[in-house]
């Protein structure tokens, strides 16, 4: 019985630092920092250990703070989450957020200076979402769209080059996910813009313009995702001269393109719905759908790579 409460009570934590989330981010990093070396950064084992940390450290803390925050919210959009249905404890939930972001930060600091700045940042940013940022239009939004893209840009800073010198391609890739992530975001915002408002008093993009015009908004991002993607291959693609420096192409082939065009239908099937589907179930669907097409994304990019 105490094996099962125990295994019953790490899922409900699993659950609480939204752990998928996590991981994605630290495969986000994983990219940049195999892109940075393709480009002649180096970087040791240790170094590449404590920048996948980094990710799942500050996605565990801003996660844990988010359900904190956001119990009485969670309650009146009827979420199912671990707070809210007693499974852990608010001091479980805030110690978590605590450790998560202190914990993120150092290391991030252990690896150089500019990587340690990024987390920093990212850490008191994600403290404000939580607390304020969430509940104003667009800047709520473009905070969490930001947050996904900087793993690419992270990835490579941690490989050793500096903010300024990142590649195009590293760029073109953190624009694409500011805009999947912006168009997710949007979507998340309408699903909960009712509890939102009566628990935070949230005056958010939906309420500003409508639900209806919210979701076209949605849509138009993730297209910009989708047409970003022909960029990056074409930037990657090539062996493109920088001065001093000859950037090697990554291994595109049918499988990793195969995996690339699956992703980009989905968004495309996720915009046509946004914007023209019926049913609020869409909306989760969409939610749901989008996380798992920039995972196969992330797994196109990172076949390219090893067979680069």
């Amino acid at each position: 019985m105490k094996h099962a409460n125990f295994l019953k009570k790490i899922n409900a934590w699993l659950r609480l630092v939204r752990i998928e989330h996590a991981l994605l981010s630290a495969i986000g990093v994983l990219v940049g920092l195999m892109i940075a070396t393709k480009q002649g950064a180096a970087a040791s084992l240790g170094t590449w250990a404590y920048a996948l940390l980094v990710p799942i450290f500050i996605n565990i803390g801003a996660f844990s703070l988010n359900d904190y925050f956001d119990i009485e919210a969670d309650k009146q959009n009827k979420r199912k989450r671990p707070l809210v249905q007693g499974e852990l404890g608010k001091n479980v939930a805030i110690y978590t957020a605590i450790a998560g972001l202190v914990i993120g930060s150092i290391i991030g600091f252990l690896i150089n200076f500019e990587a340690g700045i990024i987390a920093l940042a990212f850490a008191i940013l994600s403290a404000l979402y939580n607390w304020k940022l969430k509940d104003i239009a667009i800047a709520g939004n473009l905070f969490i769209a930001i947050s996904m893209a900087i793993a690419f840009v992270f990835g490579a800073v941690a490989a050793g080059q500096a903010l300024a010198q990142a590649s195009g391609a590293i760029w073109i890739l953190a624009i694409g996910a500011t805009f999947a992530g912006m168009g997710r975001e949007i979507v998340k915002t309408v699903q909960d813009m009712e509890g939102d408002a009566k628990a935070r008093g949230s005056k958010s993009l939906p309420h500003i313009i409508g639900e209806k015009n919210s979701l076209y908004l949605a849509s138009v991002c993730f297209l910009a995702f989708v047409i970003s993607l022909p960029f990056f291959v074409a930037e990657t693609g090539m062996k493109i001269r920088y001065p001093g420096m000859a950037i090697p192409s990554l291994g595109w082939n049918i499988f990793s393109l195969g995996l690339l065009a699956i992703c980009a239908f989905a968004f495309i099937a996720m915009a046509y719905m946004g914007a023209f589907g019926k049913g609020e179930g869409r909306l989760e669907r969409i939610r749901r759908g989008s996380l798992i097409a920039l995972a196969i994304a992330l797994g196109a990019i990172l076949l390219a790579g090893i067979l680069g």
